[in-house]
């Protein structure tokens, strides 16, 4: 008689069955990207996320402005900020600005507030830089309601004009290097600052004029 050559501690693999194979199937199979259940029949839809807007002050006039930040070691703001207000066209280097934090600190630290609590992160990593400036340029406007949009009354709105670094040269010197649109995806930075304008809007909801040009009001004349 022959016997069989067996290796002990091993077991002869066992056959996959159906049940196996449906599972190894689901494990492998990858999963795509875009795809989200489909909502039960009788649910109940969505709510819209609310959207919250801002009326204007009554003496309110668009105007760019020019917000300078510096970031600490840890990546948040620092108190070194500067906020101006352009009178004409920012890129226009002759173009009459106004100092907003000797006339209109409120709507400064409003900005600040609402700038860096959109940039806030308990990641360290994927904050902002640290110790690097930046300048945020925005348009400052307002929207009238219309039959197209369908609001029904006047709101605040931000445009982001521009967002620069400031950057040191071989020369020593250093020079504000703005950013381009096409970098929104491969710079993070510039990605984080843009996402900020949504909530800016409230920041401006007692936008103050310049002294120059504010009207005087019958309470100070008495």
């Amino acid at each position: 008689m022959f016997k069989k050559n067996t290796v002990l501690g091993k077991k002869p693999a066992a056959k996959a069955t159906d049940k196996t194979k449906k599972v190894a199937d689901v494990v492998k199979a990858p999963a795509k990207k875009g795809t989200f259940p489909a909502r039960k029949a009788g649910a109940p839809a969505r709510k819209p996320r609310p959207v919250i807007t801002f009326a204007p002050p009554p003496d309110f006039k668009p105007a760019d402005v020019e917000f300078y930040f510096k970031t600490a070691a840890d990546g948040l703001l620092s108190p070194k900020i500067a906020m101006t207000r352009v009178k004409g066209r920012w890129v226009n280097p002759e173009a009459t600005r106004f100092n907003m934090m000797e006339y209109d600190m409120p709507t400064v630290a409003a900005f600040m507030s609402r700038l860096q609590a959109k940039l806030f992160t308990s990641n360290v990593d994927r904050r902002l830089p640290k110790n690097t400036s930046y300048r945020v340029v925005a348009r400052v406007g307002s929207r009238k309601p219309n039959e197209k949009n369908g609001l029904d009354k006047e709101i605040l709105t931000v445009a982001i004009r521009d967002v620069a670094k400031r950057v040191k040269l071989t020369s020593g010197k250093h020079k504000w290097k703005s950013f381009k649109t096409d970098q929104v995806k491969s710079n993070p930075d510039y990605a984080k600052i843009r996402r900020t304008r949504p909530v800016l809007a409230g920041a401006f909801t007692d936008f103050q004029l310049p002294p120059s040009t504010r009207r005087t009001k019958k309470t100070e004349e008495e």
